[in-house]
């Protein structure tokens, strides 16, 4: 309890702090009377991996309004370099959004660069807005026109959303439960800057195939994911793995300390364990994203290398669970190229939908994901097996 309230103390102070440090930029900026440069739009999208892949299909339509404009980016740093290989923006930003909320000095830097620049318009897609981050950026732009999201609680506060609301000059409405991030995504870009807009797999706008990691047939293990307890087990992926023609080698991808923990204990259960490649902390996003272009299929958990997948039109084998069930997986029947859609395992529980408000103990995993049967997802390879072979679907 004690330590619980020093957290939210320290917290309380913290986020005082960087307002102060907010206003102290904003009053000089004010003082100054304007900004030194001028851009035409500024696109903040600074979420995770996964979800900035998927938006890759929306912008396609901001592509098409804003063509020879001045575009400038302001992304994750995670995402930084897939953005780079796009010609469309005049500039790309990056930012740590750990850094953005424990170092003043990187936040008073970053704050003082955006307030440099005024922008005619400044567009935050994001549906599931976070008032300390995405709602943060958008209040300390200079713009008279801020379009954005009228979204859902899942990472904001009633009482702060209400506030935050205020900092945009226009919201965009959605009211369809339980829909997917293409629809949600789709949505705000017919609203924004295309009526006609229909949705798709998500593309990438560069060559995806002029890498050649190994040439021998093979398949992709990503057997973490970005919240822990949503990861199926390790041991389990590699039973799966067993079942895998010899004819396939195994490439393992991941970044970071628990990837490199699962990687062992995946490869020490694999029966043939000299076809398995183990490329953990050895990729950067653009080389994982190219590797997977190459593969035959892919089998993971709900993470950014599935929506990798269906991006490079590579079929996958999707582990998922139910915190967000049908917001990233499923994807929606309606979406073309149904082939190239993650072929989603699940363990059906009354309580699908919780958005991690999970009411049972998490002892290491979510029990949805927990309960996922080892023999529904060999069901699955055995099935995709075939209509690989059917199809005589070759990757090389």
């Amino acid at each position: 309890m004690k330590t619980r309230l020093y957290i939210k103390i320290l917290s309380f102070f913290k986020n005082k702090l960087f307002r102060v440090i907010d206003n102290i930029i904003d009053t000089v900026c004010r003082f100054n009377n304007s900004a030194k440069f001028k851009a035409d739009i500024l696109l903040i999208r600074v979420d995770a991996i996964g979800d900035f892949i998927l938006w890759q299909d929306s912008l396609r339509a901001y592509h098409k309004k804003y063509v020879g404009q001045k575009v400038i980016l302001l992304c994750n740093n995670l995402v930084y370099d897939i953005a780079l290989l796009d010609n469309f923006f005049f500039d790309i930003w990056s930012i740590d959004k750990s850094k953005f909320n424990r170092s003043p000095m990187y936040r008073y830097q970053l704050v003082k660069k955006i307030k440099s620049y005024y922008f005619k318009e400044v567009i935050s897609p994001v549906y599931s807005r976070d008032y300390y981050f995405s709602d943060r950026l958008v209040y300390l732009t200079l713009s008279d026109n801020k379009i954005g999201y009228n979204g859902n609680l899942s990472n904001i506060k009633k009482q702060h959303k209400k506030k935050s609301d205020k900092w945009y000059t226009r919201l965009v409405d959605y009211n369809e439960k339980d829909s997917s991030e293409l629809l949600i995504n789709a949505n705000f870009v017919k609203c924004v800057c295309d009526s006609n807009f229909v949705p798709h797999l998500p593309v990438f706008f560069f060559d995806t195939k002029d890498y050649h990691f190994i040439y021998e047939k093979y398949c992709v293990f990503s057997i973490s994911a970005s919240y822990a307890p949503r990861a199926w087990n390790a041991t389990n992926f590699s039973i799966v793995a067993n079942k895998i023609p010899l004819d396939y080698q195994i490439v393992l991808l991941g970044k970071g300390n628990v990837d490199r923990k699962k990687g062992d204990e995946f490869i020490a259960n694999i029966s043939n364990k000299e076809r398995i490649h183990n490329l953990i902390d050895k990729t950067s996003i653009v080389e994982t994203i190219k590797i997977v272009s190459r593969a035959t299929f892919v089998i993971g958990n709900d993470s950014s290398v599935v929506h990798i997948a269906g991006a490079v039109r590579v079929p996958s084998i999707c582990l998922a669970s139910g915190a967000h069930y049908k917001r990233f997986m499923p994807y929606p029947a309606q979406i073309p190229e149904y082939f190239y859609h993650p072929r989603t395992v699940v363990h059906k529980m009354d309580c699908f939908g919780c958005d991690y408000r999970c009411i049972y103990p998490i002892i290491g995993q979510l029990e949805c994901i927990k309960g996922v049967e080892v023999s529904e997802v060999i069901l699955k390879l055995h099935q995709l097996l075939d209509e690989l072979k059917e199809n005589e679907y070759d990757r090389k």
